[in-house]
Formats: C-alpha cells, structure tokens, sequence
C-alpha cells in the first residue's frame, strides 16, 4: 500500500513535469521566431555567414516548436541555412583558404542532414577534389613540392578520372626528379584527356613528358652517359615525332659518340620540322654540317655551317669553314647577311 506521502510526491512531479513542457512550448512566439529570422538576414546581408547560420538555426528550431503556425518560418529558415554555409564555402574557396574550406565540408553534412534534403553537401563534396587541386598548385608555386604531391593524390582518390590532377602530380614528380612517376602521371592524364576527348590537356601532358625527357637526354649527353642520353631521347619520341628541338638533340648525341649518319638523319628531320628562323635552324646546321663531315661529305657540310653562320652559331661555323673545311668562297656568302 501506497503511503499518503509518497503519494503526494509522485503527483506532485507529474503536475511539474507537464507543466515545465507546457511553459517551455509557451516561451517562444511567432514573432521570436520571425525576429531570429530577421536578424539572421541582416548577418546574411553584411556576408557574415557563421552569425547568418546561427541566428537561422535559432529560427528554425523556434519555429519548430509552433507546429503549423510556425512551419513558413521554419522552412524558410532551414533554407537558408543550406544556402549560407554553400556562401561560407564559396567565400572560403574565394580566399584560397583550402584547409579551412575542406573542413568546412563536413559542417555542411552536419547542417544538411538536419536541416537540407543533402543537396547542399552533395554540392559541396563534389568540390573537394577541385580544392585539392588548387591547395596543391598553390603548394607547388611555393615549391613545396611534397605537399603538393599529397594534395593531388587526395584529389585522384576523390576523383579518378580528374585529368588535371594527375597532370598537375606529373609535374610535382618532376619538381621532385622523380622521372617514371612523372612520366606515370602524365600518361594517365594523357589517357583520360583522349577519353573525354580534352584536346588542349592531351597536347599539353604529351608536350610536358617530352620536354622533361629532352632535358634529362640533354642532361646526360652533357655529362658523357651517352646509353642514358639516347634511353631518354628516343622515348621522347614517343611523345612528339615532329619535335625539331628533339631531333636536334638526338642528332647532337648521335655526332658527338661518331654515329654520323644517324647524327644526319636526325638532323634533316630536325630541319624539316623546324618553324622558326635562320637563327632558330643554325643550330641544327651546324649538326647536319657536323654529320656530313663525320661522313666525308665536305661540299655537304660547306653548306651546311654556311647555313648555320647566325646568331650564337656563327663564330663555330666559320671556325669550322674557315679551318677544318675547304669551303671556297663562303667568305662572301656568309659576308652577304
């Protein structure tokens, strides 16, 4: 049997309990909510979007608790709130603040799964790959080129196919000398950007792989390591055919171990693709004129170094007519321009 006492207790907390729910559901009004509502549009206004989202999400959770007299407000509210932290982002990617934008994601998700239909964070996740590339372009112009690695590799984890950021990794890799992982990068950024059918990134990537293998096949013609020198080189091929720059290349190495004809070869075809002006083609004169003297061809080569009588060229050319050669009267040819 109850006692009287206990009794009296235990109505006593029921009565309270009803009646603190009751006064809690009595504290708030339609004009709270639409004051918070108010005030959340002024902090929208002036752009100060953490206060903006506040102030709506008080509204929100004011308005949620009028029922149906509360609901324009309520919806409204959770509206905004979806569209201001989408602004914050757009502010924060803006300004180039990549870490605090990529956290920021996650608030989002937070916001959206109370208050959105998840349109909001499927906008915004759908972002991060474009702001891990950009963090790691900015890393890589500040030549921090390790970082800039990270930052591209979390951009191919989110996004696969993202041509540019693998093209972007090659040349990180190149930063770093670190050839076949350069090379790696851009041949898949080349093969996406033939698959989605991106002409200029295609161009773009092949132009970069053969460059950096021209510069390493240059590199180790310098340094005498001729095997390396034509490894390099004859794989750049691969990349650009029609590259005067690189045949002149390979028709340097190729004179210089006396593999003459090859250095002739390379050279006409240098000579073939070249677009620029006698200055540009001196060069490559010279190691046609090279070539045909190696072979014995001494009418040949008088062309040839009169040919390459320019710019930089032009004290080896005559050096070569004048001494190594019996190249009757270059002088007045050469004396002409």
């Amino acid at each position: 049997m109850i006692s009287k006492n206990i009794w009296a207790t235990f109505v006593f907390a029921l009565l309270f309990t009803g009646a603190t729910s009751i006064s809690y559901g009595q504290d708030y009004t339609y004009d709270d909510a639409a004051d918070a509502f108010t005030e959340a549009n002024e902090y929208a206004e002036a752009n100060e979007f953490d206060a903006a989202i506040e102030k709506f999400v008080e509204a929100a959770d004011i308005a949620a608790t009028l029922g149906e007299q509360g609901e324009e407000v309520e919806s409204r509210a959770k509206s905004q709130i979806t569209r201001m932290s989408l602004q914050k982002l757009s502010m924060l990617a803006n300004n180039r603040e990549w870490e605090e934008a990529i956290a920021w994601v996650d608030r989002i998700e937070e916001l959206d799964a109370q208050y959105g239909d998840g349109s909001a964070f499927e906008r915004a996740q759908g972002g991060l790959p474009q702001f891990y590339l950009s963090w790691g372009n900015d890393l890589l112009q500040e030549e921090q080129n390790e970082e800039a690695v990270e930052m591209y590799e979390k951009a191919i984890e989110l996004r696969e196919n993202y041509t540019r950021a693998h093209y972007q990794l090659g040349l990180a890799h190149r930063r770093l000398g670190d050839l076949s992982a350069s090379l790696d990068a851009l041949d898949r950024s080349m093969e996406l950007a033939e698959e989605q059918g991106e002409s200029d990134d295609l161009s773009r990537a092949r132009s970069q792989a053969r460059d950096y293998l021209i510069y390493r096949g240059s590199e180790a013609t310098d340094d005498e390591r001729f095997d390396e020198a034509e490894e390099y080189l004859t794989r750049a091929l691969g990349y650009d055919a029609e590259s005067a720059r690189l045949h002149y290349r390979l028709a340097e190495l190729y004179n210089v171990t006396e593999r003459f004809q090859e250095g002739l070869e390379h050279a006409q075809k240098g000579l073939e693709f070249e677009t620029g002006g006698a200055s540009d083609m001196a060069r490559i004169y010279f190691e046609l004129g090279v070539a045909y003297k190696g072979l014995g061809n001494e009418s040949d080569a008088c062309d040839a170094f009169i040919n390459a009588a320019h710019g930089d060229y032009r004290s080896a050319a005559e050096h070569e007519l004048e001494y190594e050669l019996d190249c009757d009267g270059w002088e007045e040819q050469v004396g002409r321009r």
